[in-house]
C-alpha cells in the first residue's frame, strides 16, 4: 500500500534540469489534459515556454496564453 506522499507528486520532487538556463519556445503538437495537480492541460496550436527538463519524458513550462501556472507534460506533445 503506497502512502498519500508516494501518491502523490508535486513540482518539488522533479528536478529540472536546464543545463543551458535558456527558455524554448515549442508548438504543441497533440492536445494533453492534465491529469495531477504538477501537470498542465496544453492544446494542439499551442505555444509553450520550456522552462527545464524533468527527464526524457517530461518538461516541465507554461502556455504563452496563461503564464500563471507552470507544471509538466510529455515531451512528445510538442516540437523541438
Amino acid at each position: 500500500m503506497m502512502t498519500s506522499s508516494e501518491n502523490n507528486t508535486s513540482n518539488a520532487e522533479h528536478e529540472i534540469r536546464n543545463d543551458d538556463k535558456t527558455k524554448q519556445i515549442c508548438r504543441v503538437l497533440y492536445d494533453f489534459n492534465a491529469n495531477a495537480d504538477d501537470e498542465i492541460t496544453i492544446k494542439a496550436g499551442d505555444c509553450v515556454i520550456i522552462e527545464g527538463r524533468i527527464n526524457d519524458d517530461w518538461l516541465y513550462g507554461y502556455t504563452i496564453s496563461d503564464k500563471s501556472k507552470t507544471g509538466r507534460f510529455p515531451t512528445t506533445y510538442v516540437t523541438q
